[in-house]
């Protein structure tokens, strides 16, 4: 079948435009001597009408200023453009697929490898911006149903993943959990938050290593600890790595788009947990 167009909603989705939406609410506060919201304040009114999200994003704001603050934050976001970036990770692959479409043009014999290289593509735009949804879900607070997990099984499912996907490079899965370790969360987020920090034990464990993972109840709380090999972090990235993009000297070298750490944070703090990252004596 042959498009004649093809819309795509770049805003949000391919282009970072939350940072500059709050920033222009937070700048027309300023302007107009209002209490200024905090940046998580700003991005939760995300998707509201103008005028609803000025009144949300400012409580205090009085009805008569609405418009006038309107005005500021179409002057303030509509001269931020310029700064208006892709997200990362995003012009690579924009650039790749149209390398496969050249390339298909030019060489019709080899249709089959462009396809094959779009088809690829394709996955992982949908998979980076399944992790923007999720992160921007998470970061607004929308709420998820809640229910009693039962952590063993759900690491036993993630452990049996591991240790496949493991299996190629030789790294060993060593696994240990006490019975009846329950936790109040939405298992599939819960799953996809620990399963993230696993599969970065695995993406930089060296070949014939292996990845502890223990589970245990610990001062009333329940204690989750993931050990891996590797290389290690520097001390002054083990806070920053949580941090949405970001990926460091170490994790530059992997796969990814630096957003699993972000959403896994999220979540575990969403159950008024903590997660954190230390290095072992050893460096790793």
């Amino acid at each position: 079948m042959k498009y004649q167009l093809v819309v795509f909603d770049w805003d949000g989705t391919l282009l970072d435009s939350a940072g500059a939406i709050a920033r222009a609410i937070q700048a027309s506060c300023r302007d107009l001597g209002l209490d200024v919201p905090s940046d998580a304040q700003a991005r939760h009114v995300i998707g509201l009408g103008l005028s609803d999200a000025m009144r949300h994003a400012v409580p205090s704001l009085p009805p008569e200023r609405v418009p006038e603050m309107v005005e500021r934050y179409r002057h303030h976001y509509l001269s931020s453009d310029h700064q208006l970036v892709l997200f990362p990770g995003v012009p690579e692959m924009l650039a790749r697929l149209q390398a496969a479409i050249g390339l298909a043009r030019q060489q019709p014999a080899r249709l089959d490898d462009s396809l094959d290289r779009i088809e690829r593509e394709g996955g992982r735009m949908n998979g980076l911006i399944g992790e923007l949804l999720t992160l921007s879900r998470l970061e607004a607070g929308v709420s998820v149903p809640l229910e009693d997990v039962d952590l063993g099984e759900l690491l036993s499912g993630i452990v049996d993943d591991a240790r496949f996907e493991g299996a190629p490079a030789q790294v060993r899965i060593d696994y240990a959990a006490e019975p009846g370790l329950m936790v109040r969360a939405n298992p599939e987020l819960l799953h996809r938050a620990i399963e993230n920090v696993v599969r970065n034990a695995l993406r930089f464990s060296p070949a014939g290593a292996s990845v502890q993972i223990e589970a245990k109840a610990a001062d009333g709380m329940i204690s989750l600890c993931i050990a891996d090999q590797g290389e290690g972090v520097p001390a002054a990235e083990l806070e920053a790595i949580f941090t949405p993009f970001y990926r460091g000297r170490v994790l530059a070298t992997g796969d990814g788009y630096g957003l699993g750490l972000a959403i896994a944070r999220q979540v575990i703090v969403a159950v008024n947990g903590i997660i954190a990252a230390k290095m072992k004596p050893d460096g790793s």
